[in-house]
């Protein structure tokens, strides 16, 4: 009896741990403490220079799969944001369902832009100080409700992204106004890489585009990335270039990434310049020191916001919740020191 009554309790405890047995849980916790500057003298009642503890697109999501035969498997990831400096709760992040197999992936859900992801692919600051999107901002830069989207198996290295938002704010009486095309072509061969991404925004008065070439190459220790992008805000032009370099020495890497914008009109420009020495402690486990600082037109256009130019001056800092927007006419500045850890 005892035997049977040990069986039973082993089996209870091993089937969910069987069913579970393709989920994988990951993670990532990045925080960096910084001083913020925002160039505007003593006095004014817009001045930043602020200290501020900050969370960098830390989360946490489980992600797995179900083989279903013949080739075919289930697949789906749920990923939520956290707040590591402070208690305000999650956020979503990227989620999906969909299938797997021979003929690519398709997938429904809330998802990154193909277009977004050849951004991310290049950037070397991506989610730190001096992040591209910092001068590139565009609608398609977040993450994009009510998504249906198709991955092509490689060919030679080359693969297709089709992506189709129904709604991109999630109004479901929208009639479709709100819809977003995305799509993506990219290569991979070794150390080599290059990716273009396409977007098309719609809106009920206007139209928004984003077009961006981007690439790099590993030579050694040394790898070198360059972008190139034209955002088209129903009229009003944003050209934006970037190139950076990484060189590694043993667990050190240094890092150097100077970006510009170019807008229609005069004085609306702006450039960045971020420099920064990661340190990997271990596989999972990174601390860095970096420097960025952003130059701003007097007239500079600033990020799109829920689909309109703002007019304040580009920030050289990550999180957006340091003090008030950077000026137009001035540099911004972002000291950091930062803690990444993986699982």
């Amino acid at each position: 009896m005892k035997k049977l009554i040990v069986a039973a309790v082993a089996a209870a405890v091993s089937a969910p741990v069987a069913l579970m047995a393709d989920a994988t849980l990951y993670g990532k916790a990045h925080v960096a403490v910084g001083h913020y500057t925002n160039g505007l003298d003593t006095g004014d009642s817009n001045k930043v220079a602020d200290n501020n503890i900050s969370s960098n697109a830390s989360r946490v999501g489980v992600k797995g799969s179900e083989d279903l035969g013949g080739g075919m498997k289930a697949v789906y990831n749920f990923e939520w944001g956290v707040q590591v400096d402070e208690n305000d709760g999650v956020s979503g992040r990227h989620s999906y369902v969909g299938l797997a197999g021979g003929f690519g992936t398709a997938i429904v859900g809330m998802l990154n832009s193909p277009h977004k992801m050849v951004s991310r692919k290049v950037d070397l600051f991506g989610d730190r100080n001096g992040d591209l999107r910092s001068l590139s901002g565009s609608v398609d830069e977040g993450y994009v409700d009510n998504v249906i989207a198709y991955v092509s198996p490689s060919f030679g290295g080359v693969t297709v992204t089709a992506a189709y938002s129904t709604q991109l704010n999630g109004d479901a009486n929208d009639n479709n106004d709100n819809a977003v095309w995305s799509g993506s072509v990219e290569y991979k061969n070794g150390p080599i890489y290059v990716g273009l991404g396409h977007t098309d925004a719609l809106d009920v008065s206007k139209n928004t585009t984003h077009t961006r070439l981007g690439g790099s190459v590993a030579m050694g220790p040394a790898k070198i990335l360059a972008s190139y992008s034209i955002n088209d805000f129903d009229g009003t032009n944003m050209d934006n270039f970037h190139v950076g370099a990484s060189f590694a020495m043993g667990n050190n890497t240094l890092k150097a990434q100077y970006a510009a914008t170019k807008n229609d009109g005069d004085d609306n420009d702006g450039s960045n310049i971020t420099l920064a020495v990661d340190h990997k402690m271990s596989k999972n486990t990174t601390v860095y020191v970096e420097y960025s600082v952003t130059d701003n037109d007097d007239m500079v256009n600033g990020k799109e916001v829920d689909g309109e130019m703002t007019y304040t001056g580009y920030q050289a800092w990550k999180k957006t919740g340091v003090g008030s927007s950077a000026a137009a006419g001035e540099k911004s500045t972002a000291f950091a020191v930062g803690l990444i850890h993986k699982f």
